[in-house]
């Protein structure tokens, strides 16, 4: 029974949470994201970004607890690699890592109206995965962007991982901290899969936990060096799961 009623609250909440988000988007965001693409600058557009995910994780129940945000004290910009396990990922991502933040993300959102809009007008970046040379160019265009003093965060298994081990990575993040010779910062996320749980888009509140690890330096790497920082990267990542 209390089962039942927890499962009936955690789809209320998530129920009233789209229709906040709607209603936001609505009244505040067209507005606002008109107005930053007039200007051609988003900052007011992430700012309102910001605010929305503060939101949804209040209402949504979840706690956040955060540990060595410190890190990235004195960095310009970064990339940012985590593991990804649930839709909770990206708003406690987005929200928590300190920096002038941006996403890669898959390029189908896009395509969805007024989210493609909302997402061009803050600057995400769309990348398809599924095209290796269409990947390699959305990796060129983040460059100039983390040189503007922007920071891009990634989720390199690609997918949402359905059990506490690690999806293979893929290359782009730490091909892009190469090119770019800016430091590569592992993140990880413990506790996002009870929130958002695989398979469903119920809300349930909890305790997320946000590990900010010591940033690597890419000074000095090469392309041939790719494969051995995502190794390290994930080492650490991996590390903070068990």
């Amino acid at each position: 029974m209390i089962r039942i009623l927890g499962n009936i609250l955690a789809a209320t909440r998530m129920i009233l949470i789209c229709i906040f988000m709607a209603l936001y988007l609505i009244i505040l965001g067209i507005p606002i994201l008109s107005y930053c693409r007039i200007k051609g600058d988003p900052s007011l557009g992430l700012y309102f970004t910001r605010i929305l995910d503060r939101l949804i994780i209040f209402f949504g129940g979840i706690h956040v607890v955060s540990e060595g945000l410190e890190k990235t004290r004195g960095l310009k910009s970064c990339v940012y690699v985590g593991n990804h396990r649930s839709h909770a990922d990206s708003a406690v991502a987005f929200y928590y890592l300190p920096g002038n933040t941006r996403f890669l993300i898959k390029a189908e959102a896009f395509k969805i109206p007024l989210v493609g809009f909302a997402l061009r007008t803050m600057g995400m970046i769309p990348v398809n995965r599924g095209n290796r040379e269409e990947a390699v160019k959305s990796v060129d265009q983040a460059v100039p962007e983390i040189q503007a003093g922007r920071s891009i965060i990634f989720f390199p298994e690609g997918t949402r991982s359905r059990t506490n081990e690690l999806l293979p990575f893929k290359k782009g993040a730490f091909v892009l901290a190469i090119k770019a010779q800016v430091p590569l910062v592992p993140f990880t996320v413990i506790g996002a899969h009870e929130i958002v749980r695989p398979g469903s888009l119920i809300l349930h509140g909890g305790t997320v936990k946000l590990i900010v690890h010591d940033p690597i330096d890419t000074t000095g790497y090469t392309m041939d060096q790719r494969d051995e920082l995502m190794k390290k990267a994930r080492e650490v990542i991996s590390g903070s799961l068990r």
